[in-house]
């Protein structure tokens, strides 16, 4: 009685059932008609049948509806709440094993950084069936891309990207990373970006110049003193780098954190 629940090209119908149900309750009849001294008998067993057919006919609709049910278009569905924990789980591993202290003299109001602008962070969590995976990781950059396309292969995989312009009165830090596993051909992949703007400390130096005046046959001149901006030193720039990535890994271990354990 199984069969045609699985055969049904949409899933999670209940119909079968209650033919299910229907087709018992004519049989109970029948076998009433033809031998009424062992009806009672019967028509108990034959209730019990139906009950177990009934059950059956219910598990078999909840698992097809589990397992037909993609969610979206080209086979990519929400993750199922106990994946959502398991990929957590690496992407913490992943991130306590990244995650670096503050640099010092680096974050405060005559430093190098004096506050952060912007400070964006978001996550995204997909499943999809390893035949769909060409077309699933289509929206991700290339680096991704690879990364993924290892699953093919392999059970597990991580990727990370960063990026860091440093300019005269700012900085910005864009960044993602993510973890995926391959169980039983379902791929569940989770991506956390983060977007961060860091406002920076002018850097001058101070030049100097003669400057004359003459007043009638006399010359009169002094030095001038002015700032220029220099730019920052290569040891500056890796403090900055260094307090970004700390922010970018702290901002990683929020969203983890924020997702279901």
């Amino acid at each position: 009685p199984l069969g045609p629940l699985f055969l049904q090209p949409n899933c999670g119908r209940l119909s079968t059932i209650y033919k299910c149900q229907l087709h018992c309750k004519l049989r109970q009849r029948s076998r009433l008609s033809e031998n009424s001294a062992n009806s009672t008998l019967e028509t108990v067993i034959m209730a019990s049948n139906c009950k177990q057919l009934f059950f059956l006919a219910v598990l078999a609709v909840g698992i097809c509806a589990a397992v037909c049910d993609t969610g979206s278009e080209d086979g990519v569905m929400a993750m199922p709440f106990s994946t959502a924990a398991t990929v957590r789980n690496q992407l913490l591993t992943y991130v306590n094993a990244r995650q670096i202290s503050a640099p010092a003299n680096v974050f405060c109001s005559n430093c190098l950084i004096r506050a952060w602008s912007r400070r964006n962070k978001s996550n995204r969590m997909i499943s999809f069936h390893i035949n769909n995976l060409n077309s699933a990781i289509q929206p991700y950059p290339k680096v991704v891309q690879d990364k993924l396309r290892a699953l093919a292969f392999a059970a597990t995989t991580s990727f990370e990207n960063f990026n860091v312009q440093v300019q005269n009165s700012y900085a910005v830090k864009t960044a993602y990373i993510g973890a995926a596993r391959k169980v039983n051909n379902i791929v569940d992949v989770a991506i956390l970006d983060t977007n961060i703007v860091a406002a920076l400390v002018p850097k001058y130096i101070t030049m100097s110049r003669r400057q004359c005046k003459k007043i009638l046959f006399w010359k009169k001149c002094k030095t001038v003193y002015f700032n220029v901006l220099r730019g920052y030193y290569a040891n500056e720039i890796n403090g900055m780098v260094t307090m970004l990535q700390h922010e970018a890994f702290k901002m990683f271990k929020e969203i983890v954190m924020s997702m279901p354990a």
